[in-house]
């Protein structure tokens, strides 16, 4: 699996590279990262809608402490007549209407300071969402920041290990082509090709830490592989600005 040339991969490699978040240039603009994290982090949005719900909540309490001016219109209309049925009455005689219609002003009076307690309560529930709204971002910033350096040290590590392989691959050539032609020792081709083998396990162990980096760093942002493009996003960024 190859993550600096991505083309260079299989097209099962490929797709899964894809899947996991892996892209041509990546996303490796922390500023970019925290605005996304700021906007699409799901813990972040729940905080933020808690808070929303808290201040609309304590908006509604104090609303009640408030006069109130309402206007209500009522008509009603009665029919009757004796015999067959006879809707609305065959004359003015025998139906009759009402109308009302008025103002209505309600004063809000003392109620023993129940409805001070319960804006006071509110209050609290909005201050206590406020702070929790505060972590929550902060973590989610802090969380971003780790997951992000982890990623870049991580991908530095398979390029080194890639390197190292490579170097493993020649010295197990040159081991074995020595021990063919009988200037070489048995135990100096194993000895190569056990390193050759560590060399590749230790490639496969970066490149798993580099997936399962970017996994948790898209989850982390609220980004979801497959579905939110940020190379599209940047192109058409670029292009609107152009």
């Amino acid at each position: 699996m190859d993550l600096e040339d991505l083309q260079a991969n299989t097209p099962d490699n490929l797709e899964l590279l894809r899947a996991a978040g892996i892209t041509a240039q990546g996303a490796n603009d922390l500023e970019k990262l925290l605005q996304l994290g700021q906007a699409r982090a799901s813990e972040l949005v729940q905080a933020k809608l808690d808070t929303h719900l808290a201040r609309a909540q304590l908006s509604a309490e104090r609303a009640t402490a408030y006069p109130s001016l309402s206007a209500f219109v009522n008509y009603s209309f009665d029919a009757q007549e004796n015999g067959s049925p006879s809707f609305f009455g065959e004359n003015e005689f025998q139906r009759t209407d009402n109308l009302q219609a008025g103002i209505r002003l309600d004063v809000p009076v003392w109620q023993g300071g129940q409805r001070y307690a319960r804006m006071s309560q509110r209050g609290h529930e909005l201050r206590q969402r406020l702070e929790r709204e505060a972590l929550t971002e902060q973590r989610t910033q802090d969380q971003i920041r780790t997951l992000l350096a982890q990623l870049l040290e991580a991908r530095q590590r398979v390029a080194a290990q890639k390197r190292a392989v490579g170097q493993a691959q020649r010295g197990f050539d040159i081991a074995s082509a020595e021990f063919r032609n009988g200037i070489g020792t048995q135990i100096n081709a194993t000895d190569a090709e056990i390193s050759l083998r560590e060399a590749e396990f230790d490639y496969a162990q970066a490149v798993f830490d580099v997936l399962n980096y970017q996994a948790r760093l898209d989850a982390a942002v609220g980004l979801v592989p497959l579905v939110d493009n940020l190379d599209a996003e940047e192109t058409q960024s670029m292009e609107g600005g152009s």
